[in-house]
């Protein structure tokens, strides 16, 4: 099973290689590397500097080697960090989309039992109103959050596809060296937010809150709500999970850049913080 904003992405980039667009760009790639090369073979000569020259050689083979294969080559890295998530999925959450699977089974509790809530709001009580108001925010909230997951990760995995050949075209270059370092670095970005994704799905079914039935039973997430009544409940969990999926992208990039301290201060930083505000909402009223 594939993740939705991994088919979405795939999608995207057979249709960009399907019209053309990445075979021009491939074309520009490898003239590209070719004025490299020549320029970086005049600039070690006249420096005098043979080992560099050699350097030059060997980068300038390897990215016409990348270059000649290159949807192939972009395409297979990012489908091994797939499986990886997949893989991952498998074994935690048994191949179920978890933040897929909270979306449609929360819709299936608005539209079975959460009428109650919203009449209280129509009739003026309070606890209706909050009840009705935390449904309303986790049915608009957490499907914008993992539309927005959906759509960055395919903007941001069709811009480095689309980049790539002119990037590899530079590596012959010594000055320009740290773009196609920033270049790789942003691809493992890229693949590694599936792989958190999928993590996160684990997580939460590990937990035993990974639907809205499961949280409903406990009567709290995680020790937190309790007694607040099971429509505040879905609501402020489902405004906590839009949490996690936003901060994936922070914390892949801090994890792939080596910080592993800033990527977990992130994310319980962004946890608390949305704790303490609907805590604080939330706490008066029952549904």
């Amino acid at each position: 099973m594939a993740f939705y904003f991994e088919t979405l992405f795939n999608t995207a980039v057979n249709n960009i290689d399907a019209g053309g667009v990445i075979s021009g760009v491939v074309t520009a790639g490898n003239w590209l590397l070719l004025a490299s090369l020549l320029y970086a073979i005049y600039e070690n000569w006249v420096a005098g500097d043979v080992s560099s020259l050699g350097a030059a050689g060997v980068r300038y083979l390897c990215a016409g080697i990348i270059l000649n294969f290159y949807t192939p080559a972009f395409l297979s890295v990012n489908h091994s960090f797939n499986l990886m998530a997949q893989t991952i999925d498998n074994a935690g959450a048994s191949g179920v989309d978890v933040f897929v699977k909270w979306s449609n089974d929360l819709g299936t509790y608005i539209g079975s039992s959460g009428h109650p809530s919203l009449w209280g709001m129509v009739t003026g009580t309070l606890s209706g109103a909050v009840s009705a108001l935390c449904l309303g925010l986790a049915y608009l909230v957490f499907p914008i959050s993992t539309g927005i997951f959906a759509i960055l990760y395919c903007l941001y995995g069709c811009v480095l596809f689309a980049v790539g050949p002119v990037i590899l075209g530079l590596i012959p270059l010594r000055g320009l060296g740290q773009v196609a370092k920033t270049f790789a670095i942003n691809v493992m970005v890229f693949n590694t937010w599936g792989i958190i994704y999928a993590l996160f799905g684990c997580l939460l079914t590990v937990l035993n809150l990974g639907t809205p039935s499961d949280v409903m039973n406990s009567g709290s997430f995680l020790g937190s709500f309790v007694g607040v009544g099971s429509s505040i409940l879905l609501g402020l969990v489902s405004i906590m999970l839009s949490v996690m999926i936003l901060t994936i992208p922070v914390i892949a990039t801090k994890i792939v850049k080596g910080d592993m301290g800033s990527a977990v201060g992130t994310a319980v930083r962004a946890v608390s913080t949305a704790v303490g505000a609907i805590r604080g909402f939330g706490g008066g009223g029952s549904g």
